[in-house]
């Protein structure tokens, strides 16, 4: 996969250490070996609040996801792995925990976009290709991807129709995609039952109808062919999902968004 220019997408030239597009006249740094591809002039007030939050959280964050036991990601996890093949592009990579993860003998090459300097600094000390950028703005080609992965929540707090049409754009036809959203019904019976106001726990993001879903990715021509649901029972899930390793049945279909918390959704651009 060639970086190409997040604005007029035209393949990157490397010139004195740092990457070029001819047509526009943009230079980005090259970071100690991570390429800078975000556009901070036109980030927004918010958007850029949102990013400076993740950078200085990146080591708490890390820390945190460290303690997460493999029953809570591995069920969200799972779906993402096994649709990876081809040239495979992870948005929202973090510190690298799940692209790290992928790998055999489908897959020809990987890389990770973050907007978070720290943690992609992380994923490239896993070894791994790893680029500065957006969900919104990612710095590829039309077309050039086989398989976009999203996990752990990466989408929740994207601009979510920027994001999913630029996967639409980088994707081949047929290619495969696979991420990970919230259920709105799940997400407010947790915060009541934490005691937070119900709608201050909800993101926009967070998933109320299958077929709205749907929609939406149609939109950009991507085609659902899976929706899959951690199911949520309050105070039982998490003992639940120790218990079984994380290896719960899936809820499948609308009742993947209708109850469940975690909602993966599979499919492929048309």
């Amino acid at each position: 996969m060639r970086l190409a220019c997040p604005t007029c997408r035209t393949f990157l030239d490397e010139v004195d250490g740092a990457l070029r597009c001819v047509p526009c006249r943009r230079r980005f740094p090259v970071v100690e070996g991570v390429p800078d591809l975000l556009l901070r002039e036109e980030l927004s007030v918010e958007q850029a609040s949102v990013i400076a939050d993740w950078e200085s959280g990146a080591d708490e964050y890390v820390a945190w996801l460290g303690r997460v036991p493999s029953a809570r990601t591995g069920p969200i996890d799972r779906p993402l792995l096994a649709a990876a093949r081809g040239d495979v592009l992870e948005v929202g990579c973090g510190d690298g925990r799940l692209l790290d993860r992928v790998r055999g003998p489908a897959v020809r090459s990987k890389l990770g976009v973050d907007p978070s300097r720290p943690l992609v600094a992380a994923a490239q000390r896993r070894g791994l290709r790893v680029a500065l950028a957006r969900a919104e703005q990612l710095p590829l080609a039309d077309w050039s991807v086989d398989t976009v992965i999203s996990g752990y929540y990466a989408l929740r707090y994207a601009d979510l129709d920027r994001a999913l049409g630029e996967i639409g754009r980088v994707l081949r036809p047929g290619g495969r995609f696979a991420f990970t959203l919230l259920g709105r019904n799940a997400v407010w019976l947790a915060g009541r039952l934490q005691r937070l106001d119900g709608p201050q726990a909800v993101s926009p993001n967070d998933v109320a109808s299958a077929g709205a879903l749907r929609r939406r990715l149609a939109r950009w021509r991507l085609s659902v062919d899976h929706l899959f649901g951690t199911p949520y029972v309050p105070r039982l899930s998490a003992r639940l999902s120790r218990l079984t390793g994380g290896r719960l049945p899936y809820l499948r279909g609308a009742l993947a968004v209708w109850a469940g918390f975690d909602v993966i959704v599979v499919g492929r651009r048309e």
